[in-house]
Parts: C-alpha cells; sequence; structure tokens
C-alpha cells in the first residue's frame, strides 16, 4: 500500500510539474506583460514580454524593483493603483512607463488585488498592454483638429454644420459674430430658429427638408440676407451633406460667403471652404490560441465579439483562416508559419471576415506556445480591430486634402511663420500654392526663407516697429514692399495674427498684392492734384456747396472776396453771406436745384456781405456736380462796374438836360433877335443899320450854337454805343 501511495504521489507531482510547465511557458509566451507583487509592490514575478518591454534581459533584473520605479510623474507618497484598490480589487488606468534605455512608452495596466479576509493586500496580480500607437494616433487627431479648427474660426467665411435634428452641431467665430454670441453659445441651437428674419427661416426650412429628403444634389447653393453691423449683406451659402450606411442624410455642411460686394461690383474673394472632421475611437485588443494547425482553442469576449459571434463556443474549433478574408489567406498562412520559425512575430495587418460576412481589418501580433520539452504545441495572438484606426486614418486623409484644397485655393498668398525665441519672425513653414505663383519661388525655396527676406531693403528698417505691434496686439495689418524671386517689387498689404499650434506661436500672414489699388490711388491723387490746381486759379471765386448749401471747399479767391479763412468757411451755410434783401433770389435757385436740376446751369445777381459789413455786387453761375448731390458757383464781383454804369446812367441824364435847356436858350435869343431885326430894317438909318450889323452877329454865334448842339449829340450816341 505505501508503494502504490508513493507511486501515485509521484505522479501528481509529475501532472503537477508537467501543469506547472505548460502554465509557465503560457505566461511566457503570452504577447502581454504580466507580472505579481507582495503587498509592498515590490515585483516578485513577471513575464518575458514584460522583461522585453522594458528593456531587460531576464526576470531576475526586474526583481529589485517596484513597477513604480518605472512610472512617469506618478505620486511619491502613494502608488496610484494601490490607492484605487482602497475602492476596488480591480483597477485600470493609462500610465506612462520609462524603459531602461530612458525611451517612454504608454501603457494600460490592469490590477487585481488578493486581500485576506481582514481585506488586507497580499498580492497584486497585473497584465501590462503597449498602448503607444494607440495614444500617438489619438495625439494627431487631436492636433489635426486644433489646426482644423483655427483655420475655420480665421477663415472669412461663415462655416456651420447642422445635424438631422437641425441641431447645430459646429459654427465658426465669424457665423456666431452675426448673433452676437460666442462659438460655443451656439451649440446645439436649432439653426432654423437662429435665422435673423422670418423670409430667412422659411427659406433655410425649405432648403433644410428638401437635403434630408436626399431631392437635391450633392452641393447646393442659396442665398440670405443678414443684418450685420446695421447694414443688410448678402450671404451665399453652399450645402453639402453627409449620409449613412443607410444612405439617410445625417449631417449637413453648410459655408457661405459674403457676395454683397460681388453683386455690386462682380468682385467677389474666394475664401477658405469648410472642412470637418469626425474623430474614432480605439477599441480594445483581443486574445485568441489554438494549435499549430490553426483550429482556434479560446478566444476572449472581445474577439469573438469582434467576429459578430454571441458566445465562445461559435468561434472555438475553427480554423482561424476560414476568418481570413481570401485575398489574405495565403499572407496569414506565410505569417503563421513564420511565427512557428521565429518564435514571435511582430505587428501584422490581416483582412478578417465577420460572422455577417463583413471585411475589417485586425493588427495581429503572435507568439508560440511551447510544451515542457521546448517543443511548439500551439500560438497565442493578440489582435486589435484596427476598423476605427483605419477609418480615421483615411477621415483624416480625406480632411487633410480638403484642407490643402481649400489653403490652395485661396486668392492671396497665406505663409505660416515660425516665431523664434528672441521674438522674431523666424523661417516660413507653410505657405499655399498661390505664394509660390506671386514670389516665382517653388514650395522647397519658399519653406527655406526668412520672411524678411521677401521684404525690400529700403522696408526692412519697419520690421521691429510691426513686430512691436503684432506682439503687442496679438495681430496687425500693414503696408510693405515685398520682392519676387525675379527681383520685381510688388506692393502688398500684410494681415497677421499670433496663433497656438502645437504648443507653439506661430504667425498666419496674409499677404495681398495691392499693385492696382496702389495704380488707383495715385491716379486718383493725380486727379485730385489736377482739379485742386484748376479750382484754385481760374481767376474767379469759386465755392462748393453741399445739399444743405453748407460751403464743401472754397478757394482763396473767395475767401478774399469775404474776408474769411477757409477754416471758417468750411461747414458754414452760404445763405449767411447773401445780403438779407437778396435771399429770396438765393432760397428760390436753391429748391429749383432739387426740383428741377435740368434748369442748370444758371446766371444770377445778388449781393454778398463781407466780413466787414460792406457789400459786393455779385453776377454768379450755378451749376450741379454730376453724380453728387453738391454743387458749384462761379462768382464774379461787378461792384466796379455797377458804379460805371450808374456813373454813366447820370452823366448821360445831364447831357440830355443840357440840350434841352440849350433848345430853349438859342430859341429864346433867336426870337427876339428877329423882331429887332425887323423893326431896325423898317427905320432905315444909320443906327438901324449899326444895329443889323449886331444883330447879325448875334446870329452868326446863334448859328455856332446849333452847331455845337449838333456835336453834342453826336458825342452823346458815340458814348451809349461804347460805353
Amino acid at each position: 500500500y505505501a508503494m502504490d501511495f508513493a507511486f501515485e504521489r509521484a505522479n501528481e507531482r509529475r501532472e503537477f510539474s508537467n501543469i506547472n510547465t505548460e502554465y509557465q511557458e503560457l505566461f511566457n509566451s503570452v504577447p502581454i506583460g504580466l507580472y505579481k507583487t507582495d503587498f509592498k509592490g515590490n515585483i516578485i514575478h513577471c513575464n518575458k514580454y514584460l522583461v522585453n518591454l522594458l528593456g531587460y534581459n531576464k526576470e531576475s533584473d526586474l526583481l529589485n524593483f517596484k513597477i513604480q520605479d518605472f512610472m512617469i510623474a506618478r505620486e511619491q507618497e502613494n502608488d496610484p493603483f494601490l490607492g484605487l484598490l482602497k475602492k476596488s480589487p480591480l483597477a485600470r488606468g493609462k500610465v506612462q512607463l520609462r524603459k531602461k534605455d530612458g525611451s517612454l512608452i504608454w501603457t494600460e495596466i490592469e490590477t487585481q488585488a488578493t486581500l485576506s479576509q481582514e481585506k488586507i493586500l497580499l498580492y497584486l496580480h497585473a497584465s501590462v498592454k503597449d498602448i503607444t500607437e494607440q495614444i500617438t494616433l489619438e495625439n494627431e487627431i487631436s492636433s489635426s483638429y486644433e489646426k482644423m479648427q483655427f483655420y475655420l474660426d480665421s477663415a472669412e467665411t461663415y462655416f456651420v454644420v447642422i445635424n438631422r435634428d437641425e441641431s447645430i452641431a459646429f459654427v465658426n467665430d465669424k457665423m456666431a459674430k452675426i448673433h452676437g454670441l460666442k462659438s460655443s453659445e451656439m451649440i446645439g441651437k436649432n439653426w432654423i430658429e437662429t435665422s435673423i428674419t422670418a423670409d430667412s427661416r422659411i427659406k433655410l426650412q425649405k432648403a433644410f427638408n428638401e437635403i434630408i429628403k436626399g431631392n437635391v444634389e450633392k452641393y447646393h447653393n442659396q442665398e440670405l440676407n443678414y443684418k450685420i453691423d446695421g447694414k443688410t449683406r448678402t450671404i451665399s451659402w453652399k450645402n453639402t451633406f453627409v449620409k449613412d450606411k443607410n444612405d439617410q442624410v445625417t449631417t449637413i455642411i453648410s459655408s457661405g460667403t459674403d457676395v454683397t460686394d460681388f453683386k455690386k461690383s462682380e468682385e467677389l474673394l474666394k475664401e477658405n471652404e469648410e472642412k470637418y472632421r469626425k474623430l474614432v475611437e480605439t477599441s480594445p485588443d483581443a486574445i485568441i490560441s489554438g494549435d499549430l494547425n490553426g483550429i482556434i482553442e479560446y478566444a476572449n469576449k472581445q474577439m469573438y465579439e469582434a467576429f459578430g459571434f454571441q458566445s465562445e463556443e461559435e468561434i472555438i474549433g475553427r480554423n482561424i483562416i476560414e476568418l481570413v478574408h481570401p485575398s489574405n489567406r495565403e499572407d496569414a498562412i506565410r505569417f503563421i508559419g513564420e511565427t512557428i520559425s521565429k518564435g514571435h512575430m511582430g505587428t501584422s495587418e490581416i483582412q478578417m471576415i465577420r460572422k455577417n460576412g463583413q471585411t475589417f481589418p485586425i493588427e495581429f501580433n503572435t507568439s508560440v506556445l511551447y510544451n515542457s520539452g521546448n517543443e511548439p504545441i500551439g500560438i497565442i495572438a493578440l489582435g486589435r480591430d484596427i476598423s476605427d484606426r483605419k477609418e480615421a486614418e483615411e477621415e483624416l486623409f480625406r480632411s487633410e486634402a480638403k484642407f490643402r484644397q481649400l489653403f490652395n485655393m485661396a486668392n492671396d498668398a497665406v505663409m505660416l511663420l515660425k516665431i523664434s525665441e528672441e521674438k522674431i519672425l523666424d523661417e516660413i513653414i507653410e505657405v499655399n500654392t498661390k505664394a509660390c505663383e506671386k514670389y516665382g519661388y517653388t514650395k522647397d525655396e519658399l519653406l527655406g526663407l526668412s520672411i524678411s527676406d521677401l521684404i525690400d531693403p529700403d522696408h526692412r528698417s519697419n520690421i521691429p516697429k510691426n513686430m512691436a505691434k503684432l506682439f503687442m496686439k496679438g495681430q496687425t495689418t500693414h503696408e510693405c514692399l515685398h520682392i519676387t524671386k525675379d527681383n520685381r517689387k510688388i506692393p502688398v498689404e500684410l494681415s497677421s495674427h499670433i496663433f497656438k499650434f502645437e504648443n507653439e506661436e506661430v504667425v498666419l500672414s496674409i499677404i495681398r498684392d495691392i499693385t492696382e489699388r496702389k495704380k488707383a490711388e495715385e491716379a486718383l491723387k493725380n486727379s485730385e492734384e489736377l482739379y485742386r490746381s484748376i479750382f484754385e486759379n481760374t481767376g474767379t471765386s469759386m465755392v462748393v456747396l453741399d445739399l444743405n448749401n453748407k460751403i464743401v471747399i472754397s478757394n482763396s479767391l473767395f475767401e478774399n472776396l469775404v474776408g474769411f479763412s477757409k477754416e471758417n468757411l468750411i461747414s458754414k451755410n452760404w445763405r449767411s453771406l447773401v445780403y438779407e434783401n437778396d435771399l429770396e433770389v438765393i432760397n428760390k435757385i436753391a429748391k429749383e436745384r432739387l426740383s428741377y436740376s435740368n434748369l442748370f446751369p444758371m446766371e444770377i445777381e445778388f449781393r454778398i456781405k463781407n466780413k466787414k459789413g460792406n457789400l459786393r455786387n455779385i453776377w454768379a453761375v450755378v451749376a450741379a456736380i454730376h453724380g453728387t448731390n453738391q454743387t458749384v458757383v462761379s462768382l464774379h464781383d461787378i461792384t466796379e462796374k455797377s458804379i460805371m454804369e450808374e456813373v454813366k446812367k447820370q452823366a448821360f441824364d445831364q447831357i440830355d438836360k443840357n440840350m434841352g435847356q440849350f433848345a430853349i436858350l438859342v430859341d429864346c435869343i433867336r426870337n427876339p433877335l428877329s423882331i429887332i431885326v425887323g423893326l431896325s430894317d423898317i427905320q432905315n438909318n444909320e443906327i438901324s443899320r449899326k444895329i443889323i450889323e449886331q444883330a447879325k452877329l448875334i446870329d452868326d454865334i446863334i448859328k455856332q450854337l446849333d452847331y455845337r448842339w449838333l456835336e453834342s449829340s453826336n458825342v452823346k450816341n458815340f458814348l451809349s454805343e461804347h460805353l
């Protein structure tokens, strides 16, 4: 009996040894880190995967450490997992670990405590998964989203994303400002109800319903009017949509451009259109094991649910190759063979088939299971469903492609500039296609330059002043002279502002070529100088009046005429200079200017009272300035001429009076003289003869007076004709 008992015990020990060996092989072969600690946290057992993950050679290298020793930014006094265990014997968390060579990896650690009956910690079992690639992808997606968010808020375009239930999912700052709100305050509001006018709400509702029903094309345009800064502006909306797998519209994406100026002047600036990105999450890892022929012997919940099975029994006994997509089966067989020959294989991506026939990608890490004789007995694999990651990568690529297209479609040159530690604009780190075309450089050539390399040397002295303004206000707009690759000089307007990108401050500069604007300004300046010179040197007093008869501008001759300086005349009502008895004439002209503009130009006479109170007689020509509500008045001082006319009139009146009196005088002399001559002729004596002789002398004198009268009449006629 004793021998049988001893023999039975020996068999039990061998069987236990074999089981322990198989467990140890499984423990060391599983592609996930496993370890056990005592109640103080000291590592007392770990598998090869954890040893290799932390960069060590053998298990004994880790037995002198606590797992906390590898954690980054851990608490100094308390282990974070031990703190969790006070509330629950199970804990899980993401932790960054430092490897032996100093490099950092992200891991997900799951712990399970073994407690005494008194709830005292005895041991801690834990698994460690390397999730560095997952965290890296999440950071890339987050960075791309921040970049997208900035460009959408910086663009001169209105952006809004509307859910199927009419709620706002996203709106940029420019759109939110129309409603006097922040973009965050509009999220979740009903898009239709936020419309400014009832007319806009009706149009929006109709368009929204048609899009949801799928009755419109992929890109649908619509124009709506808004009140912006007190003025009515027209915004042209371009609507597109996103459909789900059931071909149902789930989201409407709209970008709006202010086309008011385009409608008025047929000039519409192209703005960056909207791009919107969906964020994805990665799924949990799955574990599967099988024999060397690929027959599945074990699958955890994450694995069989990934394939669409309801339980482990549905997948056990299947050949893993059956679950591989036909196009990838040869690669899968080769992958299994290499795993068996090498002992383990790194990450490999394989297309799999779900229960419903759907194809999906899994990323596998595989290792061989060995028996006590170091013979391979099976394969264990750590699988990760990367469908979401693939979708995220594709969406990221599409979004980046959309962003790049919008960026390069901009009508102005756009540059992203690095800021040096000395707060100086450093190298150019991104440019759009327009910048390359405008400056004549390739993209690679521009990325090797600094923005100062493009500035004309004569303008570089302004750089410190402009930089100081930029860093003080966060944004600035100024004009500058830039140089192209072929040394052409182009005047530009730079609009720059600072923002944070990937934790660093950078500057976004939008550079507009203002060559044509400068030419127009110069032409306008020359035209203004020409007309100012003509206005000042016409030789007559001139003044321009607005619709309210206020003086807009006057020349120096007008200022001399009225005795007031230019400063005192501007905005002065010119009727205050008109003599009060002549105001009726001026008021009549003002009324006719409003009602009968076709009567202009017209001539009028009136009197002006200058600063000293003296009256000046004025003859003026009044004319309307075409295309404006202004009137130009040309004034001639005719005061001296009026005085001469009055003197001439008085002189002619006096001549007429003198000539009349002269004729009367001649008659008064000649008539008595004829009587005297007749009487003397009757007497016929010496005395009478002398009287007759003297009478003849008197008659000669009268004849001379008649001749002078005729001469006076001729003089008067001459004067009347020539004066």
